[in-house]
């Protein structure tokens, strides 16, 4: 392969290098978006929707370890960029399926959504897509494109405002891509610029007495070009931090998501089994939130978790304790170095507080106000056995709980096993 060719397909690895995070943070959007919408378009057509959508971004998804396995994938860089081309197309063209087909809906504030979704999502793609121009307007294209249309074809004033607001911006955004995009291409020029400096530095030690001025010049492009490279560096971190950092944050609560619980258990876990001491793990649900979703609307709902994750949060040792959406209306705890009474009184102490913070539950069948069922699970790890162990003995606890009739705390019916050896 030539220089050319080398360059092409660094540029190839740098997309797939950048595809796994894009993706997640596209499909968590897409998920939520799609949620939201439910009840404003037709239910059928929104998932059917999602699970294509979804089906697309796991193919996508699962072609990124693969390209990286691949021992060839220098040599057959085209046929990968194509593969990667076509993924970017089919996830755009679904965006504009979804304008063509839904908009406008029925209230303006949900039409908005749609456009400020859309039009989020191309703007955030250029940083994903910034080393290829074709990667970026594929997806770009295909999905704003037909929004603009949709939305100028309307009778609506403000409709084909926003219509022609969506081509400019549309087309800004084409003019940062342009001028983006050969910038970040000269950043891997000089990669391999640099491994050709190596190269002519070596040849001239041998003749160093003849060129001297010469070196010195060129030592000092190269401190230059250093600089830049470790500005480029620092920038990459920084992105890459808080890509990392958005990839394990729940996007309604702002506490740990679900993938953030699982590294941090799994953490925890190691930690107790190096040191055999006591971990603790609570699981909480809200009684009877489905019913408080019904009558009062997500929104509203949507605010309790707000309020409750904070709470939490606020009942536990920084840095120490993690507190976790595990699911819809579920939170974590994970207590590490706690034994079980410790963790009981924490878990009291949170039950308490979200009662006390008095939110109207009207459809509540056991209390008129927000309350939450909670189970408790510690153990010292025990040579074969697994973090998720805890997980389901909390998960049990937590069904006792609610078949006992809600608002309480339940231990684990293992804890009456091992809370004797935990209780250090």
């Amino acid at each position: 392969m030539n220089k050319q060719q080398l360059i092409q397909s660094k540029e190839v690895e740098i997309l797939y290098s950048q595809a796994k995070v894009s993706i997640i943070a596209v499909q968590t959007a897409a998920t939520m978006f799609i949620f939201a919408m439910l009840d404003y378009a037709d239910r059928d057509f929104l998932l059917a929707w999602l699970v294509v959508f979804s089906a697309i971004s796991l193919v996508r998804y699962i072609l990124v370890p693969i390209y990286f396995k691949s021992i060839n994938r220098e040599k057959h860089y085209r046929r990968w960029k194509k593969l990667f081309l076509v993924g970017t197309t089919l996830s755009g063209a679904l965006w504009g399926i979804f304008a063509c087909l839904v908009l406008p809906v029925a209230d303006p504030n949900y039409t908005a959504l749609t456009i400020l979704v859309i039009s989020g999502l191309v703007g955030g793609s250029i940083g994903a897509y910034a080393i290829s121009r074709s990667a970026y307007f594929t997806y770009a294209s295909a999905s704003i494109l037909p929004l603009a249309f949709v939305l100028l074809q309307q009778n609506d004033r403000t409709l084909i405002i926003f219509g022609a607001i969506v081509v400019i911006y549309y087309l800004f955004m084409a003019a940062i891509m342009f001028r983006l995009s050969p910038m970040v291409k000269q950043g891997v020029n000089l990669q391999f610029e640099n491994i050709d400096l190596l190269r002519e530095l070596e040849a001239e030690k041998q003749i160093i007495s003849t060129l001297n001025q010469e070196l010195e010049t060129d030592i000092e492009k190269r401190k230059e070009t250093a600089i830049e490279l470790l500005e480029a560096k620092d920038r990459a971190e920084d992105l890459a931090a808080t890509l990392a950092r958005l990839s394990v944050q729940d996007g309604l609560t702002g506490i740990t998501n679900r993938r953030g619980f699982d590294e941090f258990m799994a953490e925890a876990w190691s930690r107790a089994s190096r040191h055999q001491s006591p971990i603790s793990l609570i699981m909480c649900d809200v009684d009877y939130f489905k019913g408080y979703n019904d009558f009062y609307g997500h929104p509203a709902g949507d605010d309790v978790l707000k309020k409750l994750a904070s709470t939490i949060e606020q009942r536990l040792r920084k840095g120490c304790d993690l507190v976790a959406r595990y699911g819809g209306e579920e939170f974590v705890i994970v207590l590490p170095d706690t034994a079980f009474g410790a963790a009981f009184i924490v878990a009291e102490k949170v039950r308490i507080a979200i009662e006390q913070l008095s939110l109207i539950h009207e459809k509540s069948e056991v209390s008129q106000s927000i309350t939450v069922s909670a189970g408790i699970a510690c153990a010292i790890p025990e040579t074969g056995m697994h973090s998720p162990f805890l997980i389901g003995q909390a998960d049990e606890a937590l069904y006792s709980a609610k078949a006992a009739g809600r608002n309480r705390t339940y231990p684990s019916a293992s804890i009456e096993v091992s809370s004797s050896s935990a209780a250090g």
